[in-house]
């Protein structure tokens, strides 16, 4: 109940990269794929400072073989 408040909370906010990726981050560990995409998405849109780390980030784990977890990689053009 109360991390469905502060998820609520950090909703309203998504439009500030960091709250989008915090927000990456809750609904990846909770089992979201597709919401915590969406906020990674936004992340990325907003030129998150953190984006570039996306790949390495535990949190993300089990993304990392989704397609639009790919996409995203894959927009950012990081050396290999």
């Amino acid at each position: 109940e109360k991390a469905a408040e502060v998820i609520a909370q950090m909703e309203k906010y998504n439009d500030q990269w960091w709250y989008a990726w915090g927000l990456a981050e809750v609904y990846a560990v909770m089992g979201n794929k597709d919401k915590a995409i969406d906020n990674l998405e936004i992340a990325y849109k907003l030129h998150g400072d953190f984006v570039p780390w996306v790949q390495a980030d535990l949190y993300f784990k089990s993304l990392l073989n989704e397609p639009r977890f790919k996409e995203i990689v894959k927009g950012l053009k990081l050396p290999v």
